[in-house]
């Protein structure tokens, strides 16, 4: 679905500014001022739409939040993103201001106004914005927008766009409802299941496995001489700058740690949290009822099946009290004690009824326990952007004097030693190259590539880092000889051994187990059939499309669905083989799984929702007359 645009559109006002103080705070960590000189001089605009210029400084903002939102994806920061990522950061950036703008300006014209006091309550139920009490602060509030570099005008700006675009959206998306017939197919497929006898055959150890006599070995390595030859090697001298390795040499300031730790706050001090399961409903007498039920022993399940749609169900995991449906609520959570029924409680949306399950206390790390860890953070994230700077000297470095004269204030790690094709030392251990595998593969295809005697120079591998080398000698490959090879040559056979009478067996039992002329008596028959001892049959939970469930082998999970019921199938995990009869096919009742079945009509219809929205967006731009300054989105990015 068209997810895209309705996060560009109509996500919340909230997550919005949540993610540009979020994103805005590496301002200060190394790439604050990437777009300060790329950008046209003061006035100039990114695109316009009907004659209304978007500022750079709002594809500014954009552009960061795309960097920081694509960062999180690849667990990683802003500053490590490749070109082609940064690009795509830039051009979705530019979309969406576009998209942001025709929307506003039809919400305008249609008389949309977000009153004052709707901003307020906005901006008064931001997270960042609120002190130690979960009020809004209006120090804090201060001291955040300081810090990202933001003013008070320009963020009351952003929100009052946002809510004005999401009632205009919101509104068409608010009338939107999947069909029953579709939510009732999604259901069927996301709730069915299979369950299956199945038998486990491990592969013996290879040590308990007889040596052969000497002319099967000679056999075996005559058959596979390939695997017995000593590889080629090279010796090489490298030089390898990443951000790792120029991060190392570098020490951060205590202020710099402090400003870092102050807009992290977030993950260092965490609230007191509850993990809770609750039911909401408008009769208090009914609800009261099902509170005696949940005391008198019965499980949640069980309870949201007695409550039918007299009551809502809710579960939130190690959640803080400002995470609740409702202050009333989140109060009687954490004042309720663990393990035991709370309730009915009077609330804004009914009456609650409540069972703590985990009790987790406020959290917090120090700043002495967090120091070093942030330092090494902030250190990567400077390294990163000063990535390029230190590589043109490395070049001269490498030009003026060779790899044996390189200054060590450059922060590049020097290498000596031998490698194969894939890697290893002659020791078969993985040679210690820095960096990530794209940076370990190219040096390996580098080495592997140049002549003994070559002049080293320097080779960039994206954003992951720089090196350079020299092959110094190669060792060519050579074959072992029958007995130079002989104590592999038997590990080799007696792996290959265990797997044949490992499988031997196993098909022996598929085989009964899968039947002819249409009888198919199964598994566990097989077994008795065949006289085979020492083998247990087990019986799977049920098996869902998803994760397998504790104890199901991952190839079974995998082809459940794919086998007919009464069929036997065989498959190999790891070092065993899986012979397994599927013996039922069950299908999820919407009644009795009212929370499943909920949560699909509720994705659909969200996802429908995002459809409708991204289509009257789609109308709108193709009304608007729109024109991007593509140069300056591309030069955003560093393209040409």
């Amino acid at each position: 679905m068209l997810a895209t645009l309705r996060r560009t559109i109509v996500d919340t006002w909230v997550g919005r500014v949540i993610a540009i103080l979020f994103i805005l705070a590496f301002a200060g960590w190394g790439i604050g001022d990437m777009l300060t000189n790329i950008f046209t001089p003061a006035g100039g605009g990114v695109a316009r739409v009907d004659g209304t210029t978007i500022p750079v400084a709002d594809f500014d903002r954009a552009y960061r939040q795309q960097l920081g939102q694509l960062a999180r994806q690849r667990n990683t920061d802003p500053s490590s993103l490749d070109a082609p990522t940064r690009q795509l950061a830039a051009r979705q950036a530019a979309e969406q201001l576009v998209s942001q703008a025709v929307v506003t300006q039809a919400a305008r014209a249609k008389g949309l106004r977000v009153p004052d006091s709707a901003l307020r309550d906005a901006i008064f139920a931001i997270p960042a914005f609120q002190g130690a009490n979960g009020q809004f602060d209006r120090t804090v509030f201060n001291q955040k927008l300081a810090q990202i570099g933001m003013t008070e005008p320009v963020l009351l700006s952003l929100m009052r766009e946002d809510l004005t675009a999401q009632a205009l959206v919101g509104a068409l998306q608010a009338g939107v409802m999947a069909p029953k017939p579709l939510i009732d197919n999604a259901f069927a497929y996301a709730s069915a299941t299979r369950t299956a006898s199945f038998v486990t055959i491990a592969f013996p150890t290879p040590a308990s496995i007889a040596a052969p006599d000497e002319a099967t070995l000679k056999r075996w390595y005559d058959n596979h001489a390939d695997q017995f030859r000593s590889p080629e090697y090279r010796r090489i001298q490298a030089v390898v700058l990443t951000p790792d390795t120029i991060a190392r040499g570098m020490t951060i300031p205590d202020a710099d740690i402090h400003r870092a730790y102050d807009m992290l706050s977030s993950r260092y001090i965490l609230p007191a949290r509850r993990t809770v399961d609750i039911l909401i409903g408008q009769d208090q007498a009914k609800m009261a009822s099902l509170a005696a039920a949940w005391k008198a022993g019965a499980s949640f399940a069980d309870i949201q099946k007695q409550a039918g749609d007299a009551a809502a169900p809710v579960s939130l995991s190690e959640a803080p009290e400002s995470e609740f449906p409702s202050p009333e609520i989140g109060h009687a959570v954490f004042a309720a004690s663990p393990n035991t029924v709370t309730g009915p409680v009077q609330t804004a949306g009914g009456w609650a009824v409540l069972k703590v399950s985990r009790v987790v206390a406020p959290q917090t790390t120090t700043f002495d326990q967090a120091k070093a860890d942030l330092s090494a953070e902030i250190a990567k994230a400077r390294a990163g952007s000063d990535l390029s700077a230190r590589a043109t000297k490395l070049q001269d470095a490498i030009a003026g004097g060779g790899l044996d004269a390189i200054p060590t204030e450059i922060g590049a790690a020097p290498l000596l030693g031998s490698l194969d094709a894939q890697g290893n030392t002659p020791e078969g251990e993985p040679a210690p190259l820095p960096g990530p595998d794209s940076l370990r593969q190219a040096i390996i295809t580098k080495a592997f590539a140049t002549k003994p005697g070559a002049p080293p120079s320097l080779e960039q591998v994206g954003n992951d880092g720089y090196f350079a080398l020299s092959v110094e000698s190669i060792t060519p490959a050579a074959a072992r000889s029958f007995e130079q090879a002989h104590d592999a040559v038997l590990a080799s056979w007696r792996e290959a051994e265990a797997r044949r009478l490992a499988n031997t067996q196993a098909a022996a039992l598929f085989a009964r187990a899968q039947g002819t002329d249409g009888h198919r008596p199964g598994i566990a028959q097989a077994i008795n059939d065949s006289g085979m001892t020492g083998l247990s049959v087990q019986q799977s939970p049920p098996i869902g499309r998803n994760v397998p469930p504790a104890g199901v082998p991952a190839p079974l999970a995998r082809i459940a669905f794919d086998i007919p019921v009464g069929q036997s199938t065989m498959v190999e995990d790891g070092h065993a083989f899986v012979v397994a009869t599927i013996t039922g096919a069950q299908q999820g009742d919407p009644q009795s799984d009212r929370l499943l079945y909920g949560q699909t009509r509720d994705a659909l219809t969200r996802l429908m929702g995002e459809d409708v929205g991204a289509s009257y967006v789609a109308w709108l731009r193709g009304r608007a007359k729109i024109s991007i300054n593509q140069k300056l989105v591309d030069s955003a990015a560093g393209q040409p």
